[in-house]
């Protein structure tokens, strides 16, 4: 089987056959199985590289279409990818109007819609980094969820809190809420814990009561009232999506 492919000037042809000691040049990964190659010029492709939209519509760069390049289109061949901030030496899709630029790792991200707060999509990042959570405001490594335009990033687990629970110490439900500072006092305190809260980031709240505890404290499995979390079990969503304002509050809410 031949493909005619616009990064080479032969047709590529297709090999079924388990190959070793082979690097994709479009990705600049180890090739392990089958390729699409052009003997005359030593190029090879896996085939999900070689198989990529030439054009390619991007939530993350709406404005304009992407194309892919065979090596980044400016001059020394190579340039930043503005979601990872890795360089780019091989495929790479490009907006010359914006020059914006995405490698095809990035490219090939899930996407899941902003919040109502945040007006850019997040994406989950599958690579193992050291970053600062924007939601609890810890470090660690991890793999997150993250805004290439504004750098929002946010633990996957964070990403994935309930958005309401019981906790034994407190008569009501408690919500999932991004954040305190706009509309309360910066010196407030875990009802669980009794330490200070850092308003600026996430915590559960009760705005009935005016409760607030911290994540950690919340989600503790030693206070969690576990029948409400089972009642509510079939109707709890797991991703982070979007965002709801309640009473001045801002409060995760997930599907």
């Amino acid at each position: 089987m031949e493909l005619q492919h616009f990064s080479d000037d032969h047709p590529l042809i297709f090999s079924a056959v388990t190959a070793s000691g082979f690097t994709c040049d479009g990705c600049n990964e180890s090739i392990k199985s089958s390729r699409y190659s052009c003997r005359k010029c030593d190029f090879d492709l896996h085939p999900s590289c070689a198989e990529l939209p030439r054009e390619l519509q991007h939530p993350i760069h709406s404005k304009h279409p992407l194309i892919l390049h065979k090596t980044p289109p400016y001059d020394g061949k190579t340039c930043t990818c503005s979601v990872c901030n890795l360089p780019c030496k091989w495929f790479v899709y490009n907006c010359t109007h914006c020059k914006f630029n995405l490698d095809i790792k990035c490219a090939s991200l899930r996407f899941i819609p902003g919040a109502e707060t945040h007006d850019h999509p997040l994406t989950h990042f599958r690579k193992l980094i050291s970053f600062t959570c924007d939601f609890c405001g810890k470090e660690g490594m991890g793999m997150p969820y993250l805004c290439g335009i504004c750098g929002f990033w946010v633990h996957c687990t964070c990403a994935s809190l309930p958005r309401m629970l019981k906790h034994i110490r407190h008569k009501h439900p408690l919500n999932l809420t991004y954040s305190l500072k706009d509309n309360y006092s910066k010196h407030r305190l875990c009802q669980v814990c009794v330490k200070k809260v850092d308003t600026n980031y996430g915590v559960y709240y009760c705005s009935s009561c005016d409760y607030v505890a911290h994540l950690d404290c919340a989600t503790d499995e030693n206070g969690i009232d576990e029948n409400f979390m089972q009642e509510s079990k079939g109707e709890e969503p797991t991703e982070l999506s979007y965002s709801q304002k309640n009473q001045g509050v801002v409060i995760l809410a997930m599907i």
